[in-house]
């Protein structure tokens, strides 16, 4: 390989040499896939650099585009079967996990076969995704899945109500405006400057699971950014805007250098199980699906609550509702509060996805709140792929909490689910510090 310092020069310029031939503007998400391609592999370390380094300019400059040309001959073969807006825009956590499913084994494999170039179009294809769910305008509807027939909010026209816009933004869309970014990719550098990027697991199975809950609290986050970069928009706040946009790019840029650190990590057996936790709580992951959160005026039913309970001051006036930590009494009659855990409702059930074979075991403490829960009457029942895996039959409000644990096995879903007898306002149920255990 040349090594001399002007082949060094040109070989640090490629990829802004190919982004200047292209069609459109480099401006943030007018061509946000070569910034945070970039500035991802700039945070990898050296030794992995070395390894990709016949890949990066192409990488930058055409793989991550992959999507967005998915039917130009180079790009066709990466391209996910019936993909569509899939490679662009979230949907359900399980179809979701499907693209991960699909890309993070063949990149895998070509790496391992030492076939980098190979591997670095298949990331290509991943990279993209993952950067469009950091776009605040690739919003999908709700929380965790697209309603059936529905599309996903894409040019923006249901905000656009709600904006004093002007004349002059009158032709054309938000989606296109918004993508423009507002950051160059200096500043998307300064901004990752001193970042090292984290493994998010040891196998396939491990990447995918971890990969899907990134992704989903990455978007929520980075969606929050769209009506102030709006609102930028209409008040031609060029500043504000950028900035906006600057904050959600380097959320993406972690998750991509984040996700090709790991692979490479794995591919190449760096990874090792020491390098991961011993026991994840699930109340750090979000369900794929689960009951409706739905108000009425005797109860706050179907709701989740991550590492708290609800509770009323007045059962009539939801306002009153109140969080309140997570406590039950144990088999010896101390009351412990624990830090991680669910509150749920009544006739309440959440599904998790698992990844198959990474964890062995997963144990919880249930039992109704000790401060609020002593009126009611909780079941709590644990599922594996819907069959039913543990259950306590119902539980008096003052009842000792009771410790389940469940080995996992090869399942893919585990349901957590709630039943109550009475006032369903008096039910206050806990599911506490829940573990998967390698």
């Amino acid at each position: 390989m040349d090594r001399s310092p002007v082949s060094a020069i040109l070989r640090s310029l490629a990829p802004f040499i190919v982004c200047l031939c292209l069609p459109h503007a480099l401006f943030g998400w007018g061509s946000p896939h070569h910034y945070i391609s970039q500035a991802a592999l700039d945070c990898l370390p050296e030794a992995q650099r070395n390894v990709i380094e016949s890949q990066i300019s192409p990488f930058v400059g055409r793989y991550c585009l992959y999507p967005d040309v998915a039917g130009a001959k180079d790009a066709a073969p990466y391209i996910m079967p019936k993909a569509g807006l899939r490679l662009h825009i979230m949907d359900s956590r399980e179809k979701n996990e499907e693209v991960f499913e699909f890309y993070i084994p063949r990149v895998l494999k070509a790496f391992q076969e030492n076939q980098i170039e190979e591997g670095m179009r298949w990331f290509g294809a991943l990279a993209h995704y993952l950067e469009d769910s950091s776009c605040p305008c690739h919003i999908p509807f709700g929380n965790t899945e697209v309603p059936k027939g529905a599309m996903p909010l894409v040019h923006l026209e249901f905000f656009e109500r709600f904006m004093p816009v002007p004349e002059r933004l009158e032709e054309g869309n938000f989606h296109t405006r918004i993508d423009a970014g507002g950051f160059t990719l200096n500043e998307l550098k300064a901004a990752m400057e001193g970042y090292r990027p984290i493994l998010l697991g040891t196998s396939a199975a491990e990447l995918v699971f971890n990969l899907g809950e990134r992704q989903y609290r990455m978007n929520r986050e980075c969606v929050r950014h769209l009506i102030p970069m709006m609102m930028a928009l209409c008040h031609d706040q060029r500043k504000e805007f950028g900035a906006e946009g600057l904050q959600a790019a380097t959320e993406g840029t972690k998750l991509v250098a984040d996700t090709l650190y790991s692979l490479l990590m794995v591919s190449f057996g760096r990874a090792t199980l020491d390098m991961m936790p011993a026991a994840v709580s699930l109340a750090d992951y979000t369900p794929a699906s689960g009951t409706g959160f739905t108000w009425n005026r005797l109860n706050y039913q179907g709701r989740i609550m991550r590492n708290a309970s609800g509770s009323f001051g007045d059962a009539a006036v939801p306002s009153k509702l109140r969080k309140v930590p997570l406590k039950l009494k144990l088999p010896d009659g101390v009351v412990k509060e624990f830090a991680k855990g669910f509150g749920a409702g009544v006739v309440t059930e959440y599904t998790f996805l698992v990844p198959p074979g990474v964890f062995t075991t997963f144990s919880v403490d249930v039992g109704s709140n000790a401060d609020i829960g002593s009126e009611g009457i909780a079941g709590f029942s644990i599922l594996l792929d819907g069959k039913s895996a543990a259950e306590t039959g119902d539980m008096a409000g003052g009842e000792p909490a009771k410790h389940l644990e469940i080995v996992l096995g090869q399942a893919r879903k585990l349901t957590l689910k709630t039943t109550g007898q009475g006032k369903s306002a008096k039910i206050h149920a806990v599911w506490a510090n829940p573990l998967l255990k390698r």
